[in-house]
């Protein structure tokens, strides 16, 4: 889709909301029956956006009868999809490169199951784990294998399957047991617990092994006892952070070099609280989650909360009773998180900082091509002036996905933004089936995200219209203008299409009437003419852009601020 093209026009700023911490946008209880008891472990965001959560489930009317479960649901908790099995427990789950999930269970029997985008049992392989505990994770690598650990008495054996889930290795890490992972280019980052099974205690460990499940480097940490590290990531920069719990109630931060040495070690000043889960954010700052209390008890709380890498809080929420487990990054930049706190597998979903809209028409596209105009409106809960990158990919059915430039403007804190007069252009060259276009904001060159919106086009099968040329791409029924940013300062971006050729006219007006600027005279084909306004020469104010062409007119509102 080389001739898409994405414009944007700030046309409205409105105040309508006030800065604060995220509120639910809902929360949703997954129990079939009041006679099943539902405790949901992990949970895993899938490339179409729904969700996929596991635990184990237990029904009182069958003698009881218990196992484990799997169930799917859309971003708005709309369930798609649910499986129960006879293993114990479904203790972790992972997102696969196809639109798929992996999951791990059993105390038994350990067990790796892979399903397909519709949800239908490809492969399951079963290890006969000595130990006979509990499966940590699983994760697919680059190449399409997969990885699972299993904790033990004295470490974690660490899996190696095939793409079609043969065994082909295994290897093991002595007193070690992990909570969370991070596949990278050259290995798998583990954060867990290094632990002395003689006398019970433990301390933060991040390990580094690489694919052949061999360790490159391990980062021990964290008090005398009752420490673990819960959740692990790299940073754009290279290094890696982690966070959890330093003497049983210290909430701790670590950042570690890319060597696995410790750069910098910071503790939450509020005793009982454990993190166990961050996304860094486009600002330059985290959201964590924390847990404090006993599991499932009344006194449980979890919290959400903004911080500097220096534990500097922007604001925080607490959520009684709660206890909160495996928090995920929705599709639209909002955290989804289990409330393992109720026997009815409760999950909730709370907004995004940048809540973004979008709609369009048509969301249809003929067999030869077309364009579809997208409106899009953003929303915020920002506490301070944030500038961000507002930038469009398009994602074709095969999956490949077009990135375009980015374009940038400010947010102010509870103020609501529109952009309009985005065009997406198609050809008839490109392939028919479903197109999903997303208007990301947030910081473009880390593709670090506030929020996120889109919109599904259908590209139509079928025959070309007598006439219209393979990779022509429609035409326009009227002339449109747009100016991009507006406000803007020193420069901002004129645009105008045109429906058939001739004789073009662009130039910038002051209130008086003067013209300040000739930006086009002459002739200009048919489509999309772009042209740049520099007013760093003028006064700050308000302006007027006209285009002229083949006897129609058009007039934008520009603002100049310095």
């Amino acid at each position: 889709m080389k001739t898409l093209r994405f414009v944007a026009v700030l046309l409205l700023l409105i105040s309508v909301s006030q800065a604060q911490p995220p509120s639910a946008d809902w929360s949703h209880a997954f129990s079939s029956s009041a006679d099943e008891t539902l405790r949901l472990y992990r949970m895993a965001s899938l490339l179409d956006g729904s969700l996929v959560a596991c635990g184990m489930y237990q029904d009182s009317t069958q003698n009881p009868v218990e196992g484990g479960v799997v169930i799917r649901f859309d971003l708005d908790g709309t369930e798609l999809f649910r499986e129960y099995y006879t293993m114990d427990l479904c203790s972790d789950i992972a997102a696969t490169a196809d639109g798929g999930f992996v999951l791990g269970g059993d105390r038994n029997t350990t067990t790796i199951t892979k399903y397909s985008p519709a949800n239908v049992l490809e492969w399951s392989t079963t290890v006969n784990h000595y130990h006979n505990e509990n499966v940590d994770i699983v994760r697919e690598l680059p190449d399409g294998a997969f990885v699972m650990t299993v904790d033990g008495e004295t470490g974690c054996q660490l899996y190696r399957f095939s793409s079609s889930g043969q065994l082909v290795g295994d290897s093991f890490i002595s007193a070690f047991e992990p909570r969370s992972a991070e596949v990278l280019e050259d290995g798998l980052l583990l954060a867990g617990a290094n632990y002395n099974p003689y006398y019970g205690s433990s301390k933060f460990r991040v390990v580094k092994v690489n694919f052949a499940g061999e360790q490159m480097w391990s980062h021990l940490n964290g008090g005398s006892e009752n420490s673990a590290a819960y959740y692990v990531r790299e940073l754009p920069d290279g290094t890696i952070l982690s966070v959890g719990m330093f003497n049983l109630n210290l909430s701790a931060l670590v950042r570690l070099r890319a060597n696995g040495s410790r750069l910098m070690q910071y503790q939450l000043p509020i005793s009982g609280w454990a993190f166990d889960w961050f996304r860094d954010l486009p600002d330059g700052t985290l959201m964590l989650a924390a847990n404090m209390g006993p599991h499932y008890g009344d006194n449980t709380r979890w919290a959400i909360l903004k911080s500097d890498y220096q534990m500097q809080f922007d604001w925080w929420r607490r959520y009684l009773p709660a206890y909160g487990e495996s928090p995920v990054m929705g599709l639209d930049g909002g955290t989804v998180v289990i409330n393992a706190n109720r026997p009815d597998g409760t999950i909730v979903k709370f907004e995004p900082e940048v809540r973004v809209t979008v709609s369009g028409t048509p969301a249809v596209v003929p067999p030869g091509g077309g364009t579809v105009s997208i409106a899009t409106e953003l929303s915020n809960i920002l506490l301070a002036e944030t500038p961000v990158d507002v930038w469009v990919t398009v994602q074709d059915p095969d999956g490949n996905v077009d990135t375009y430039d980015p374009v940038q403007t400010t947010l102010l804190p509870g103020q609501d933004l529109t952009l309009a007069d985005e065009m997406l252009a198609w050809t008839a060259d490109d392939p028919a089936g479903m197109y999903r276009c997303f208007t990301h904001v947030g910081d473009f060159e880390t593709d670090r995200i506030f929020g996120r919106g889109w919109l599904d086009v259908e590209k139509q099968t079928g025959t070309v219209p007598a006439g219209s040329e393979v990779g022509e791409v429609a035409l326009p029924e009227n002339m449109t203008l747009s100016a991009y940013p507006n406000p803007f300062n020193s420069a901002t971006r004129i645009e105008i299409t045109l429906p058939k050729a001739g004789e073009t006219r662009v130039s910038v007006y002051n209130t008086g009437g003067q013209e300040v600027a000739l930006l086009h005279t002459g002739y200009a084909s048919a489509g999309t003419l772009q042209l740049s306004f520099d007013g760093s020469e003028l006064s700050c104010g308000v302006y007027f852009v006209r285009a002229a062409a083949s006897g129609a007119s058009l007039t934008r509102k520009i603002l100049l601020l310095k």
